[in-house]
């Protein structure tokens, strides 16, 4: 997956402290293991319940096609080698299928 060059930007800074986004709490030389319990304890107090880090990724395809990236483009965002496996994460919500069926076709009629 690609990041924004805002993103990497930031990440950039962690470089020049220790080098670690996540370093190990006794050695900043050393990065974190075991993330998955500072995530679900930030979930815990941010009173978020039924959200997998992985979640994300269905969120990042969603709105890579809902503002018109091809599901290729998707494909290659998320790495995927298979469209099949980019159109289980990129499914539109039926709003916006209609939205862009009607920006598209609608003005045909009064052609």
């Amino acid at each position: 997956m690609t990041l924004t060059q805002d993103v990497i930007s930031e990440l950039m800074k962690f470089r020049q402290v220790g080098g670690y986004v996540f370093p190990h709490q006794d050695d900043d030389k050393r990065y974190f293991r075991n993330f998955d319990c500072h995530w679900q304890e930030a979930m815990r107090d941010a009173g978020i319940k039924d959200f997998r880090f992985h979640d994300l990724r269905h969120t990042c395809a969603s709105l890579l096609a809902m503002n018109g990236a091809s599901l290729l483009e998707i494909a290659q965002v998320l790495g995927h080698k298979s469209i099949t496996m980019t159109q289980r994460y990129s499914h539109l919500c039926t709003e916006h299928k209609a939205s862009l069926t009607d920006r598209v076709f609608g003005g045909l009629a009064n052609g």
